[in-house]
């Protein structure tokens, strides 16, 4: 298994043991994480605190529980990981946020540089509005 793959899977195992950071602590300070789709998230933020403010913080906000993330598949290639996972979550307003998610994660002397992110985008809207 190559040493991304396991910083990835680390990762994911602190946010399932609680550790709200894990995945924070492995991105570049300049990552560039792209949302796919058409949602009110969807753009690419530039920098680590732009993804804080504008994606997981709101998240958060309207969240009841933090989304409880399962990964199920991790493919390697070069620089590049590919995650596979499905999460779990409920919205304040009552609304069920079970999305599955597809990310490609690039990455640079052991941190993650750009983040392709593929999910369900019409989940995103009925759950976090337009």
């Amino acid at each position: 298994m190559s040493d991304n793959k396991q910083i990835l899977k680390d990762a994911f195992a602190g946010l399932a043991a609680g550790k709200r950071r894990a995945l924070l602590d492995i991105l570049a300070e300049d990552v560039e994480w792209k949302v796919m789709g058409t949602t009110k998230l969807s753009k690419t933020y530039r920098g680590k605190q732009a993804l804080i403010d504008e994606v997981f913080a709101p998240m958060a906000a309207a969240l009841a529980e933090q989304v409880a993330l399962t990964p199920e598949r991790y493919l390697g290639e070069g620089d590049c990981v590919v995650v596979e996972a499905s999460g779990r979550a409920l919205t304040k307003s009552g609304v069920r946020y079970d999305n599955r998610y597809c990310w490609i994660y690039r990455f640079r002397d052991g941190k993650v540089v750009a983040v392709t992110e593929y999910l369900d985008t019409e989940l995103v809207t009925a759950a976090f509005g337009r």
